[in-house]
């Protein structure tokens, strides 16, 4: 079963640990994991992490630097994509496909122009938090913020998108960006609800009802979301799946059972956040992604469903919103 994963971290590992082999080597994806995972499109996530960065733009572009060098170093073995036309065009032609995401927008610093520049690079996912405020939203984190006690976790949940936000988020529907909530908070979900014109997905984000870390989606954002005809990325984090027993094949079953119940088929989607996890991971790299669909079917997901988590409802997306 082919698979589009919305979500992954591995550019920036490579570039932080300046691992510039992208074929084979240690991280949860690699040329070689990919092939083997039949994968069809995946997702690279440029993470702009704030106490590095502290949003600084420039700084940011090191990461778009260091990844336009691996595209050059490895064109006859892969290809970004923008638009399901080009997937499309590209899916017999032996290359791997990516797709350019963002993780926090923070770097664009109150500008349009620079969200501009940034989907002029080849950007087509921008998630608009991680788990820190920037200029446009607040992030649902379960870290305690610097100076506040334990008490004070989630300051921010209920509040919704800023006021430049909205303003981003209508820019974003004109261009053509997939708009992604993972990391956002309660309230800027609701804030996209009202806002977006078309569908928006939560790349990486499991089900609040059954693991309840405030990461994941009360069953009323997944009713929403699905009725807005997004999707959720499942995330392979162990403590988004199951706080208890970590990251499990039967976890990652009980996620998309529950969200196929409340939400329908019609928002199963693959969001692994490859090499931004840690810990004991049952499916340890991508090159074991069958493992998944092996277990879907064994637990009586009918073949249009696996078809829609593996591939189909995130190329309708794709269609909706790239065209």
């Amino acid at each position: 079963m082919k698979i589009i994963d919305l979500h992954s971290d591995t550019i920036l590992g490579m570039k932080m640990k300046g691992v510039e082999d992208f074929e084979n080597n240690d991280f949860m994806i690699d040329l070689t994991k990919l092939k083997s995972g039949e994968s069809y499109v995946q997702a690279l996530g440029f993470f702009d992490f704030k106490p590095m960065s502290n949003y600084d733009y420039e700084k940011f572009k090191e990461n778009e630097a260091f990844a336009s060098k691996m595209f050059e170093k490895y064109s006859d073995q892969v290809v970004i994509v923008k638009s399901t036309s080009e997937i499309k065009k590209y899916e017999d032609s032996g290359k791997q496909m990516f797709m350019l995401t963002k993780e926090d927008i923070g770097c664009i610093n109150g500008s349009l122009d620079i969200l501009k520049a940034e989907y002029d690079y080849g950007f087509r996912i921008m998630s608009l938090t991680w788990n820190f405020e920037n200029c446009v939203a607040y992030g649902n984190t379960t870290d305690v913020p610097e100076g506040e006690t334990d008490s004070a976790k989630f300051p921010h949940m209920n509040d919704g998108l800023k006021p430049f936000g909205k303003e981003a988020v209508e820019y974003m529907n004109e261009l053509g960006i997939i708009i992604d909530c993972s990391h956002l908070s309660d309230g800027g979900f609701w804030d996209l609800i009202d806002i977006c014109k078309g569908p928006f997905i939560a790349s990486h984000s499991n089900c609040r009802e059954v693991c309840g870390h405030v990461r994941n989606l009360t069953d009323e954002m997944i009713k929403a979301l699905a009725d807005k005809g997004g999707v959720s990325g499942l995330n392979f984090c162990p403590e988004f799946i199951d706080e208890k027993n970590g990251s499990t094949i039967d976890g990652m079953i009980r996620h998309l059972q529950h969200f196929l119940n409340v939400g329908g088929e019609d928002i199963l989607a693959c969001g692994t956040d490859s090499d931004g996890i840690g810990g004991p991971l049952e499916i340890p790299d991508f090159s074991h992604m069958q493992e998944l669909i092996m277990a879907m079917e064994k637990a009586g997901f009918t073949e249009r469903q696996i078809e829609k988590f593996g591939y189909k409802n995130a190329m309708r997306v794709f269609e909706d919103v790239l065209g």
